[in-house]
């Protein structure tokens, strides 16, 4: 391995060394080098695979790809750097500099493929690497931005969606890790898949809110963005009751989301799903009331003394559809939502249980299905029926 970067070494320095021209006199382009530079990617994966097939521990062969891995992009930052002082300067670093870096990040990026388990994915991309997947970004960007703008998405969100290609292009940070690289194309591959769903804006930011989580983009724009569509609409809610189920309602839908990504686009930090649990369970100890000790006795009091409950003729789904008709309508004004689910699940029981769940009422009412609504509708035709026939 030394024998070959010291050889690597040499054809860097002699290019970066001025009073070595790389056009002599009787010495054409073509030639000059030529030999030294092609197939360096053949002979660096060569004694690579030679060098890692003797070696039997898991560390040993990790320290040996590290090696290679930062030994080759400390030597393709430092090509990309030189220049050469003679006139023809221009063309000299097209003819050399270029084919050498090119077989060099080959090497690389058969390190990186061959090796995936021992590649340091959180050390630096080259600058040339850089440069050529900044390129390659601002061409998704465009694609993406056209597909979902002609999906009509609010452009406020797609800059949310865009931001981690919009920090790369625009270089926020210092350096660029593969790992960020990795992580953006993954991202890319997932817009570029988006449909969008035909729902009303606060059911599309919870869509967006799932994939955000999904694949653990924790960045603060993201954080910003969730935690504010979860704030405006949980304070949208008439009382107390209401604003805490709804913060509930998050709570569980975030914990049961599944993260496909761990490391998630910032490694260094908590994972989005982890962030966004600790900030709802803040806010709802805030708007919790703490009950006195009578209360809850009493709460106990009433557990254990069952009712008699009334009966229902008809499925939950279509009674938490119904009263959520009865509400919007203003037929009645309950003091809270979670009141009138209550007042249900104390006092009526179904066909199938004694127990109605609040939580199947409450999904019925804020989310009734298609066939649900036909169900409801049947009820209230019969409703009119009975009203024609008897209203006489």
């Amino acid at each position: 391995m030394e024998y070959i970067l010291t050889e690597i070494e040499r054809l860097v320095t002699n290019i970066g060394t001025p009073d070595i021209c790389l056009i002599k006199k009787g010495i054409s382009n073509d030639e000059y080098f030529k030999t030294d530079i092609d197939n360096v990617h053949t002979i660096i994966k060569e004694q690579l695979l030679a060098e890692s097939s003797i070696l039997c521990s898991d560390k040993k062969q990790s320290t040996l790809v590290r090696f290679y891995q930062s030994c080759i992009i400390r030597l393709i930052d430092q090509i990309q750097s030189k220049t050469c002082t003679c006139w023809t300067a221009p063309n000299c670093h097209n003819t050399n500099l270029k084919p050498l870096i090119i077989e060099l990040t080959e090497a690389l990026a058969f390190i990186h493929e061959q090796y995936d388990n021992f590649f340091d994915i959180h050390s630096n991309l080259p600058e040339v690497c850089y440069l050529k997947h900044k390129e390659a970004f601002i061409i998704h960007r465009q694609k993406i931005s056209s597909s979902l703008l002609n999906q009509e998405i609010n452009s406020k969100v797609l800059k949310v969606l865009l931001h981690p290609l919009n920090d790369f292009i625009e270089r926020k940070q210092e350096s660029y890790t593969f790992h960020n690289k990795h992580y953006i194309y993954m991202w890319i591959k997932r817009l570029y898949a988006i449909n969008l769903p035909l729902f009303s804006d606060n059911k599309l930011n919870d869509f967006y809110c799932k994939e955000i989580i999904t694949y653990n983009l924790n960045s603060e724009e993201t954080i910003l963005f969730i935690t504010s569509h979860i704030t405006e609409t949980y304070r949208h809610e008439e009382n107390q009751a209401d604003q805490l189920y709804t913060l509930k309602h998050f709570h569980k839908c975030i914990k049961q989301t599944r993260t496909i990504n761990k490391a998630g686009y910032c490694p260094d930090k908590p994972s989005i799903k982890k962030t966004l649990l600790g900030w709802l369970e803040t806010e709802i100890n805030f708007l919790e009331p703490k009950k006195p000790l009578e209360d809850t006795y009493q709460s106990l009091l009433t557990a254990t003394n069952k009712k008699n409950k009334h009966n229902l003729n008809t499925s939950v789904a279509n009674l938490g559809c119904f009263l959520r008709v009865l509400v919007d309508t203003s037929y009645i004004e309950p003091t809270s939502k979670q009141a009138l689910f209550r007042l249900v699940h104390e006092n009526f029981k179904s066909k199938e249980s004694d127990e109605v769940s609040i939580q199947n009422i409450s999904n019925n009412y804020y989310s009734p299905l298609p066939t649900t609504w036909e169900a409801v509708k049947d009820d209230v035709l019969n409703i009119l029926n009975y009203i024609q026939k008897n209203k006489n």
